[in-house]
């Protein structure tokens, strides 16, 4: 199940990029220490299902 938390109160640093059909959550930014310099981490989701609830939820966070 996804946990749903107060928007008001939580502040999202991660980076959210889908592509294909599938979700990639890092913490890194899309500069030189990003990717050089920096310790980051990376995760990738394939699950569909998971994949579009993330989405839901953050599309959410941005409308309401």
């Amino acid at each position: 199940d996804l946990e749903v938390l107060d928007k008001n109160k939580i502040f999202i640093h991660a980076k959210f990029y889908f592509i294909d059909n599938k979700l990639f959550i890092s913490t890194a930014n899309l500069t030189k220490n990003g990717f050089q310099s920096n310790i980051e981490y990376l995760t990738k989701i394939e699950d569909e299902k998971v994949v579009n609830e993330i989405k839901n939820y953050l599309l959410n966070l941005i409308i309401t």
